[in-house]
């Protein structure tokens, strides 16, 4: 059988969502959806970690590692951060 969706429980996670939002903005947390993908040769690959090759839509290599330790940490570094309170809710994973 297929998964239901009920609209009275859709809506009582999405009003749950909102109030973790404003509750984690209020005490100056930022709500950031770091890049899943990996440019170039995979480097959890040359650690011995697990990811996965796939073709971009510009029809290059990217890699989707196992561990989102690297894409947030790379992140950071583009962005030259130094100081951040974050969280991030989402039903993707």
């Amino acid at each position: 059988s297929g998964v239901v969706f009920d609209p009275i429980v859709i809506a009582s996670i999405n009003r749950i969502h909102d109030i973790l939002r404003k509750t984690f903005v209020s005490f100056g947390a930022v709500e950031i959806d770091p890049p899943l993908l990996l440019p170039g040769p995979s480097h959890s690959q040359n650690k011995g970690g697990k990811s996965s090759t796939l073709l971009s839509s510009a029809g290059q290599l990217v890699h989707l590692p196992e561990n989102l330790t690297i894409p947030f940490a790379r992140f950071i570094a583009q962005h030259e951060v130094c100081d951040l309170k974050r969280f991030q809710i989402n039903g993707k994973v």
